[in-house]
């Protein structure tokens, strides 16, 4: 067995050179051995002057911080792992980087900094937007930390749009109706619940009624969260392409489309074959991979089931799939 200690982590080149760097006890974070960096870096070494480099699965940042040592203009770090990414963060305020340093945390953050990273490669985009299609909640346990990522944690230069899911559609109608409680909690909601606090336990051991159960939950949610939730769309669309969670009823005019349709729908929208007017990129149905036709594109490849997490690059006129395997 390895047993990395504390400190035991050191830049090996560049302005920072011998610099310590604090890293994790234990296995769950493998710091990059100094031989493989220097490696690694021997190699990257004509294009890391200047460059935006993303450092994924960071740790406690020995990569990307080895990269601005050597001239990199800035750093996008990406980490699940809570305890690392507090010891980086020490680490880029020990060597006063914070400034060139953006700090990913949470399941989606790979993919977010692989978004960030393409972006930085390609000049002269005039507007940058990023549309995430819903279902923050009820999918795992980190529903709180997801909106925190979405408020406060988005790649910088972009304008983002926030569409609602059916998830939230659920949490909403529950908020306004406690008996939608048995509805939400078929759906996920007790990993919700859980994420923002909520003793469940005591809350089923009580046999509190649903009105019960929403003042709880109320009383754990950070009034950003409730409005972030009370102004998400449902729908947003750009040029060519109409973005929504679930999809379109066939036959009914795009101005027209019922909210319950853009959220819920199934069946009748992937079977058909319409042109609607747009292209319709959308989640909301988990697919192996996905799925490009004609009228829609569905990129949804069930991240909850396969920890992969998809989406789509439109740019003038040419489209390009971005995955992680969180």
């Amino acid at each position: 067995m390895v047993w990395f200690k504390s400190a035991s982590m050191r830049v090996i080149g560049g302005e920072f050179r011998s610099r310590p760097l604090k890293s994790l006890p234990g296995l769950d974070v493998r710091p990059t051995p100094d031989r493989l960096r220097e490696a690694l870096f021997n190699v990257l070494a004509p294009r890391i002057a200047g460059a935006v480099f993303a450092d994924l699965y960071a740790g406690t940042g020995a990569v990307g911080i080895e990269a601005l040592s050597r001239g990199a203009s800035r750093a996008i770090f990406a980490e699940q792992n809570r305890a690392a990414v507090n010891v980086l963060r020490q680490n880029l305020k020990s060597l006063d980087l914070e400034s060139r340093a953006q700090v990913l945390q949470g399941r989606t953050t790979a993919l977010l900094a692989k978004i960030a990273s393409d972006v930085a490669r390609r000049e002269g985009a005039e507007r940058r937007t990023l549309v995430f299609l819903g279902d923050y909640i009820d999918r795992g346990p980190d529903s709180r930390e997801v909106v925190d990522l979405l408020l406060t944690g988005l790649p910088r230069g972009f304008d983002a749009h926030f569409l609602k899911g059916n998830h939230e559609a659920i949490m909403l109608d529950f908020l306004e109706d406690p008996s939608y409680l048995a509805q939400w909690l078929a759906n996920g909601a007790d990993a919700t619940f859980h994420s923002y606090g909520v003793d469940v336990a005591e809350l089923i051991r009580k046999s509190a009624t649903p009105e019960v159960w929403r003042r709880a939950f109320l009383a754990s949610l950070p009034e950003a969260h409730r409005d972030f939730f009370d102004t998400l769309e449902l729908a947003v669309s750009f040029g060519d392409y109409l973005f929504v969670h679930a999809g379109v009823r066939p036959g009914v005019p795009l101005e027209a489309q019922d909210p319950m349709d853009l959220v819920w729908i199934r069946g009748p929208f992937l079977k058909s074959d319409e042109d609607f007017g747009k292209i319709v990129v959308h989640g909301h149905t988990p697919t192996p991979a996905p799925e490009i036709r004609a009228n829609r594109i569905g990129i949804d490849t069930g991240a909850v089931f396969t920890d992969r997490l998809t989406a789509l690059r439109l740019d003038n006129g040419s489209r390009e799939l971005l995955q992680v395997d969180a």
